[in-house]
């Protein structure tokens, strides 16, 4: 899979603020019924590295409206 982030970085100017980012995920179709795969997003500078789990799946939902 390909993952872009938006934006690429993030910059952070108090204590305790939330910033938000998004992902654009792109690949292969996944062809088998709940296959899954993972891995991370890594932010880092010079003192800290926070990583963030990316799950991608092709769970298959039921919908009980539908008869």
């Amino acid at each position: 899979f390909s993952v872009s982030v938006i934006p690429d970085k993030l910059v952070f100017s108090k204590k305790n603020e939330k910033l938000s980012y998004k992902l654009r995920i792109e690949g292969r179709r996944m062809t088998q019924e709940n296959e899954v795969a993972f891995g991370y997003l890594t932010w880092q500078d010079e003192k800290h590295v926070v990583r963030s789990p990316i799950v991608v799946t092709n769970i298959k939902f039921v919908d009980d409206n539908i008869k």
